[in-house]
């Protein structure tokens, strides 16, 4: 079978989404335009807009003759960017802006994040969890939350696209071709996107004109003219289009030298369309001559000046444009015509308002904003698509200035099976976060969170266990510090003290399933679990590091022979090296030997034993085994499983086991603990497996806060079986959750602290809070495979309670500040704050 490449499922899906159009357009209820409002709208397109027909390629053929594409671009966020990558982005995105024949606009038009997908995930959860009252009641609320965000405009962003213009369509096509392979070769990459289908384009034609006009009848009728208004006025200061009056505003003056990032604020202002429109400008000499005429003024200027702070501008000023022409004049720098114009809307009132915000923030650069009067058509005819620009409005910058100005930046992070972790600090929208993501740069669920004290790390948290568990996935607690024990209460978990005996106790010798030889070098997701694989084997493995925390100083002659004898034990209650798990999934935790049962088998076992060097170290296992009689080993091991795990929330309270002192028992109960829980990781998997609706699918997260005492109270086993755990959790849909407020912790050169570095290092998301100084400086020197910039470190040395960088993967990370609802906060048992 032939492989379909990328551009062939791309215009196999744009196909499919136009023909479903055509095939549901029966269903859609016509409301017919008579023909004087046909007439009308056929006569104010003339003026109004320039594009006449949308060709079956995708290609816009326009009214003054000319064609035009159009692409969407994705916004990149340089405020987190280092000098240098900033630097270098702008040196590409200027080869972009110099090639010959580029007629380029660059439009900001604003648009609602989609949440539909969003509502109807929740929507699903409610139906699935209609009988518990308690979700219901959350899931309604987030769902109220996403809504309560779209009415009061909080989810409104830039979409950013680029059109393309020329005399005729081979021309166009190789400008275009260009364009893509310089957007490609950039670092980061522009990604940009030619929009081929015709309700897509329809749809930004309609945005872009301000037009009501129904996307149906467009389709139906394939008629660009619909998109026109029924009245067009022109009056002194603005444009009566229809019901809306709309004002066209230019920038009349840029300096000559201005700081980078210039248009990004002016071009992101909400409530408004934006266009940046670059093309070739007048001959070189020309150019040259103006530059000279301009340097005389400028020297004239420097030699009358007294003020030192102007003299000094004016001294880096003539040095700019000395630097400049010798660009120019070899070649490596060009000169753009470039327009700016912004269309605002609104009556009288509203449209002072926007245009006095607009003033403000024009006037930090310098930059000179204008209002045309009597020629707010021909400022619209401007703004539209075609290859002219603005007659006296015209702007003269270099390249590299122009695209040091680069304002594609307002990002929005959205997993639409998520839930609002909190806002983006950057641009103020949602950040809706779902750790269960999974895609080709987010293969992992595994999650750091790394903050100083006092930087709302715990908080954080217990937001995401209580979203977590609402929406239906099960989570544990390494709870060091009691301080779970009131969430656990309000939402009915079960609070296991892990220091008794009245919680129920873990079998170390109930046999757990843990991943096969293939499945744990497969570095992908398990997609089943191999109900023909016989745990046995792997289980005595993980038993052999019980036993050797359970005493410290046995031989390795004495636990080879205790494996043998357990394994005998084993085979008396059915269970052999070829017991498969289909078999062990029926048993009852009854149905396995506990250690009164292998201390009662000793006698048999010793008549089976022949050698009198072995019966030597079968007489020093008795001893040894009489441990489990009584006292705090007997308590916490010998027993059947009994804790209750079937809870969708579990928390393990081992902040008296962590502080008893006794590292021997610290150290055999976690890795108790641990290797039962990968035991519950991979019957969740099973479980998973077998259900046939994949939506039905139930996650496992494992939360660790504190994580630094494990270093200080417990042996590197405990931190080797938690690495193990980190590893294997994410093939089995799950995820690792630790977390620590003391990173110094982390520093050193033996095994714990080389496995607890990894863990956290190899943890798909970190969200990093508040950190001090020292704090910081650890940061970097233990995660240096993905350093951070300069402005992340600022960031994180000036962040307050509740502020985070939020890494998604190694390009993408966002500012952003959690937030909790009061009913997720009451649910966090922290309703005190």
């Amino acid at each position: 079978m032939n492989k379909i490449s990328k551009d062939e499922k791309r215009k196999t899906k744009e196909i499919k989404v136009v023909d479903n159009f055509k095939n549901n357009k029966k269903k859609v209820k016509i409301n017919y335009i008579n023909k004087s409002v046909l007439k009308k709208k056929f006569k104010n397109a003339i003026s109004f807009t320039n594009s006449d027909y949308v060709m079956e390629n995708g290609i816009i053929r326009l009214r003054d003759g000319h064609y035009a594409n159009v692409y969407s671009v994705d916004a990149i966020d340089l405020s987190l960017t280092s000098n240098n990558q900033k630097n270098n982005f702008f040196q590409q995105l200027k080869y972009l802006y110099q090639i010959k024949d580029l007629n380029l606009r660059i439009y900001k038009l604003d648009d609602k994040i989609d949440l539909n997908s969003n509502k109807d995930y929740y929507r699903k959860l409610i139906e699935k969890f209609h009988d518990d009252e308690s979700k219901v009641e959350f899931l309604n609320e987030r769902l109220d939350r996403l809504e309560i965000l779209e009415q009061k405009n909080l989810t409104t962003t830039s979409r950013y696209y680029f059109v393309l213009t020329s005399d005729n369509d081979k021309a166009l096509e190789h400008i275009s071709e260009e364009v893509e392979m310089q957007c490609y070769n950039m670092t980061p990459k522009l990604n940009v996107k030619k929009i081929t289908n015709k309700l897509e384009i329809y749809q930004f034609l309609i945005n872009l004109y301000l037009s009501n006009a129904s996307i149906e009848q467009i389709m139906w009728s394939d008629l660009t003219e619909l998109i026109a208004p029924f009245f067009v006025q022109e009056n002194m200061g603005y444009i009566k289009v229809d019901e809306e009056d709309i004002q066209v505003i230019t920038i009349k003056k840029i300096p000559p030298f201005i700081d980078e990032l210039f248009f990004e604020e002016l071009f992101n202002v909400p409530d408004t369309r934006s266009c940046i429109h670059i093309k070739d400008t007048i001959p070189t000499d020309e150019l040259v001559k103006r530059l000279d005429s301009n340097y005389e003024f400028l020297l004239s200027e420097r030699n009358t000046t007294r003020k030192l702070s102007d003299a000094t501008q004016m001294d880096t000023d003539k040095e700019n444009f000395q630097a400049l022409m010798t660009q120019i004049k070899s070649g490596d720098e060009k000169i753009k015509e470039v327009d700016f114009i912004i269309v605002i809307k609104g009556n009288k009132k509203e449209r002072e308002e926007k245009l006095n915000e607009l003033k403000k923030i024009a006037d930090v650069f310098h930059i000179k904003l204008d209002a045309p009067r009597m020629r707010q058509m021909e400022g619209w005819q401007a703004f539209d698509i075609k290859c002219a620009g603005f007659d006296d409005y015209h702007n003269y910058l270099p390249s590299l200035t122009l695209s040091a100005s680069f304002p594609l930046t307002i990002t929005h992070f959205n997993d639409e099976t998520g839930y609002m972790i909190g806002t983006d600090i950057h641009t103020a929208l949602p950040c809706i976060f779902d750790m269960f993501h999974k895609d080709s740069t987010r293969p992992s669920s595994n999650f750091a969170v790394i903050a100083s004290t006092g930087g709302g790390k715990s908080f954080t948290l217990k937001k995401i266990i209580v979203n977590e568990i609402n929406r239906g996935n099960k989570v544990f607690i390494f709870d060091a510090e009691e301080e779970y024990k009131n969430l656990v209460m309000k939402n009915n978990g079960e609070y296991i003290d892990m220091y008794s005996s009245s919680c129920g106790i873990i079998n170390p010798l109930q046999v757990r399933f843990l991943p096969s030889n293939v499945e744990e070098k497969q570095d992908s997701d398990v997609d089943k679990v191999n109900y023909e694989d016989c745990p046995l084997a792997k289980h005595l493995g993980s038993l052999e590091t019980f036993i050797k925390c359970a005493f410290e100083e046995i031989k390795e002659s004495e636990v080879v022979v205790l494996l043998d004898m357990i394994e005998k034990l084993y085979k008396r209650f059915g269970i052999t090296q070829n017991t498969k798990i289909s078999r062990l999934e029926k048993l009852e935790n009854t149905d396995y030997p506990i250690f009164s049962d292998l201390i009662d088998f000793l006698p048999d076992y010793r008549n089976m034993v022949t050698n009198p060097e072995q019966l030597k170290i079968v007489d020093k296992l008795e001893i040894l085994l009489d441990r489990f009689k009584v006292g705090t080993d007997a308590m916490l091991f010998n027993g059947y499983t009994s804790v209750n795990l079937d809870s969708n929330l579990i928390a393990f309270n081992v902040k008296d086991l962590l502080y008893s002192k006794n590292k021997r028992i610290i150290t055999t109960q976690l890795v108790n603990l641990l290797t039962y829980l990968n035991n519950i990781i991979v019957k969740n998997k099973i479980v998973n497996d077998k259900l046939k609706d994949k939506e039905k699918i139930q996650n496992i997260a494992v939360v660790v806060d504190e994580f630094h005492l494990y270093l200080k109270n417990t042996d590197s086993e405990v931190i080797l079986t938690f690495e193990q755990i980190c590893r294997r959790i994410r093939k089995y849909s799950g995820g690792f959750i630790p977390a620590t407020q003391s990173i110094h912790d982390f520093l050193g050169d033996d095994d714990s602290v080389r496995s607890a570095t990894a863990i956290f290092n190899n943890c798909q998301y970190q969200l990093v809070g508040m950190l001090k100084e020292d704090d910081l400086a650890t940061y970097i020197k233990l995660f240096y495979q993905n350093p951070l910039t300069d402005t992340q470190k600022e960031f994180l040395t000036q962040a307050v309670m509740g502020e985070f960088l939020l890494t998604i993967n190694s390009k993408k990370r966002i500012r952003v500040k959690i937030q909790a609802t009061p009913l997720e906060v009451d649910l966090m048992g922290e309703k005190n704050l």
